[in-house]
């Protein structure tokens, strides 16, 4: 796996950009989304003093 890994650095391959942005922007959509999902919940508490801490 080295050697591929250094031959593809001394060749680098052609990348699509197109197919490249756009998994960038899909990947953000879908953080964004979780994130905002799960962002708004301020309603727990992060106190774990009372689990097995003696």
């Amino acid at each position: 796996m080295e050697v591929e890994s250094i031959d593809r650095f001394i060749h680098p391959v052609t990348i699509s950009f197109d197919g490249a942005i756009f998994a960038a922007i899909l990947g953000l959509i879908v953080n964004g989304v979780s994130a905002w999902i799960l962002g708004d919940n301020s309603h727990h508490s992060h106190d774990h003093r009372g689990f097995a801490c003696w």
